[in-house]
């Protein structure tokens, strides 16, 4: 019987944050509609106003003080952790009038200043294909990694489903986000690009024959949070989560289809775009199986440094477990969480309860 009691009274506790959510997301909705509008027949610079103004709403909601508590947390370091946390907040709003700003045609690659750090001369060699990872960053800035002047080549971009229907207000809020950014590729692309959506069970082969052809560029995500369960999966600490689940799909693809991989960190630096590559992940060999937690873990390390450095252009969850040490460049555990290891028999409920 209380077991039950337990259930009930936890239901009754999740169900006012549920309605919450809901609610959130229904104000973001009209928000997006009311930009899309800005972002068509006013210019940029008004648009943008409104878009800072949508994320100054949201921040006197109580999701608003919950981002400005877990930024105290997760930057200890950081001057003015408020404003951290109020640019985190706009951040998709500034972006959505970019987008589709991009996706109507209002503005074209070649009016940014995108300054390339370190570019890969193996993107324009003839005949090699190339597998780019990138995190989610500022959309701004991600669109100009999609640009034919960051790639010469045939693209193909591989994005998470477009969800047709609106279930509820979040998966409205998901569709009109991410159908915009499929929009604004293609209209960067001159619709010269192959999407992809990450589902059904062949996609991976359809990923795999694509990248085995010359002259090929796969744009992926390395950091979309994966279902726990799933095959494929690895668990590690990331940014300011002390635990979260990851596909290995980039670094399998990479491996099968033996093409190397350069990560591309895209952020935005006052009026400019830059674009910072890494030097050339050679692939493991075909049969090395085992490579693909190591090449994960390399990929997913770029992207949580460059989540430290620049929080606010993060559009994810930065999390709130760990924090961001400025002096170190490295995420730590809070100093209670370290000092005292669990007693051997606590430590399974240790694992759980986290």
């Amino acid at each position: 019987m209380s077991g039950e009691t337990t259930t009930l009274w936890d239901g009754m506790i999740r169900l006012p944050r549920r309605l919450f959510g809901q609610a959130s997301d229904i104000v973001r909705v009209f928000e997006l509609a009311l930009l899309y509008l800005a972002a068509l027949y006013l210019p940029k610079s008004w648009a943008l106003v409104f878009a800072d103004a949508a994320g100054s709403l949201i921040s006197l909601s109580p999701l608003g003080g919950r981002t400005r508590q877990w930024m105290r947390s997760t930057f200890p370091a950081a001057e003015d952790t408020d404003k951290l946390a109020r640019e985190w907040l706009r951040r998709p709003f500034r972006d959505h009038v970019v987008v589709t700003r991009i996706a109507e045609n209002r503005e074209t690659a070649d009016q940014w200043r995108v300054e390339q750090r370190n570019p890969p001369a193996i993107l324009r060699e003839p005949g090699k294909s190339v597998l780019i990872v990138i995190g989610h960053f500022s959309r701004q800035a991600v669109a100009a990694v999609f640009s034919p002047l960051a790639c010469p080549k045939k693209l193909v971009s591989v994005v998470a489903p477009v969800e047709q229907g609106t279930h509820d207000a979040r998966a409205l809020r998901i569709r009109v986000q991410l159908g915009e950014m499929v929009k604004a590729i293609r209209r960067l692309r001159n619709d010269d690009v192959e999407v992809v959506e990450v589902s059904g069970r062949s996609v991976a082969t359809r990923l795999l024959h694509s990248l085995r052809e010359p002259d090929k560029v796969m744009i992926i995500s390395a950091d979309v949070p994966w279902p726990k369960g799933r095959s494929a999966g690895h668990e590690r600490p990331f940014a300011g989560h002390s635990s979260q689940n990851f596909a290995l799909g980039g670094a399998r693809l990479s491996r099968l289809a033996q093409c190397p991989i350069v990560m591309c960190v895209p952020f935005l630096d006052g009026d400019r775009i830059v674009l910072e590559w890494s030097d050339p992940l050679m692939p493991a060999a075909a049969g090395d199986a085992d490579s693909d937690v190591r090449v994960t873990n390399e990929m997913l390390d770029t992207i949580e440094r460059a989540v430290g450095e620049r929080p606010g252009q993060y559009v994810l969850a930065v999390g709130h477990d760990r924090y961001w040490d400025p002096k170190t460049g490295t995420w730590q555990m809070p100093v209670a969480e370290t000092v005292a290891a669990p007693a051997p028999a606590k430590a399974a409920e240790a694992a759980t309860i986290v």
